[in-house]
């Protein structure tokens, strides 16, 4: 009799029918200070949680932001949110507004010319309102220290304008990613912004009621034969039961790299088991999956014997390896055209002959961005990149995912092997961005010079898989 239990995956949805109604009225001035405004509609969702409870305020770094409710005089069943964000430096405060606010406008500089625009983009840090998209609309106003200058939008004074209705936001939304929007433009030393990247925090979803505590899965597979009548005749192989299973890793450990992974220990049901390490002994774990999505832990597969009928509780399942702790890192970065990606590589100053090479860029793939690299660098040695655009935003990965040459899809492997041959060792990483830029980027590679080997141990116990 053959028993098996696969765990659910965990999807995140993205609800493309969804639509935004919003007011948004930036007003900036000349040292950089100013306020953001936001009225947004809610949905009938979101407005019925309010008579339940009231979510709790947020907290900034780098500006402050008072909320207020009022009910909608068009649809009185739904609510208006009304957020008013206040920033001594808006260039500081762009890191934070990028996990609140739908559709925020970019900055940049471009020239002697302080450029805002909006462009189609794809940005999953962002909810939709109602499913409704009858009733959208999205209503921007920016005030300027002077009078601003646009082909896109209505100016009047020191003050630009640009509308789009439910009909408009259709249109756009079957428009190309990266398609211009709106865009304006005022002298770039009439606001003083100093638009390096800074580094955007992903926005934790907001609990309440309804938010249920998910499940650790740490098995996520199991697969035993079980023998019917007397023992099985794969015991002593130790090859009639499998299991993959999750351990959870630290996330200030994360990207972990290691070597030597062992099982130490497996006790099911009270019997200590003989396990056999059935996955790699050596990689690297950044705590996604090949979506981009968190998962449970450090995967790791497991062959044991069992000649029991039942299969209830494992008591405890302990590995140890030996763990990579960087004691120097060097960064270095690649400038990346989007229209023309695959001329970017990035020859590593200080590891002779090593370089990282961009294959390809998919701007809208599943819920992410994806950018595909080849290197003959072991990706142990890379312990972050990060997306550095041009208007003030560094974007941590979502997730990274290295294989090695022949796991490569065959374009990945032919294009690698154009620009390092078939004698070294190459890797392929696909790495997962909440958006790439259509037009140009940097990536902030955070490289390991030199690294300590420490022994790290994992430990689950009494995990029910019945």
């Amino acid at each position: 009799m053959r028993v098996a239990r696969f765990a659910g995956l965990t999807m995140l949805v993205l609800l493309l029918g969804g639509c935004i109604e919003q007011d948004l009225k930036l007003t900036l001035h000349a040292d950089g200070s100013g306020t953001l405004v936001v009225e947004r509609r809610l949905s009938d969702a979101e407005s019925a949680l309010l008579l339940i409870e009231e979510p709790e305020p947020d907290k900034f770094r780098a500006m402050t932001m008072e909320r207020t409710y009022r009910d909608s005089e068009v649809f009185p069943s739904r609510k208006i949110e009304r957020s008013v964000y206040t920033f001594e430096n808006l260039a500081e405060a762009l890191p934070e507004l990028e996990g609140e606010v739908d559709m925020m406008p970019r900055f940049t500089k471009e020239g002697d010319r302080l450029v805002v625009f909006l462009r189609h983009e794809m940005n999953p840090y962002h909810g939709m309102g109602s499913p409704d998209e009858t009733n959208a609309f999205y209503n921007l106003e920016i005030e300027f220290p002077v009078p601003p200058e646009s082909e896109t939008g209505e100016v009047a004074g020191n003050q630009v304008a640009w509308k789009a209705d439910a009909e408009r936001l259709k249109e756009l939304k079957g428009t190309d990613i990266g398609t211009l929007l709106f865009e304006c433009s005022i002298p770039a030393s009439a606001v003083q912004l100093d638009l390096r990247p800074r580094l955007v925090v992903p926005k934790e979803p907001k609990k309440n009621i309804f938010t249920r505590t998910k499940p650790t899965n740490v098995v996520s597979t199991l697969q035993v034969d079980i023998p019917i009548f007397g023992k099985n005749r794969f015991y002593k192989k130790g090859s009639n039961g499998a299991m993959v299973l999750h351990l959870p890793v630290a996330p200030a450990r994360l990207p972990l790299s290691y070597r030597n992974l062992r099982v130490d220990e497996l006790t099911i049901d009270g019997i200590k088991t003989n396990p056999i390490l059935d996955s790699s002994p050596s990689g690297v774990f950044c705590g996604k999956d090949e979506l981009g999505q968190d998962v449970a832990g450090l995967p790791i597969k497991i062959k044991f014997g069992w000649n029991s009928h039942t299969l209830e509780t494992i008591d405890r399942i302990r590995v140890s390896m030996d763990a990579a702790v960087p004691d120097e890192l060097s960064q270095s970065t690649l400038f990346v055209d989007s229209s023309h990606p695959t001329n970017a590589v990035l020859k590593i100053p200080s590891s002779s002959g090593k370089t990282i090479a961009v294959l390809g860029i998919d701007h809208a793939r599943w819920q992410s961005a994806e950018l595909t690299l080849a290197s003959n660098l072991n990706p142990s040695k890379i312990s972050a990149v990060y997306l550095d655009t041009n208007y003030g935003l560094r974007y941590p990965a979502k997730g990274i995912r290295w294989v090695q040459f022949d796991r490569a899809s065959p374009p990945d492997r032919q294009q690698a092997a154009a620009l390092f041959g078939e004698e070294e060792p190459v890797f392929v990483g696909t790495i997962y961005y909440p958006h790439i830029p259509t037009t140009s980027f940097g990536l902030l590679f955070s490289i390991v010079e030199k690294a300590s080997w420490k022994k790290l141990t994992l430990q689950e116990e009494n995990v029910h898989v019945r």
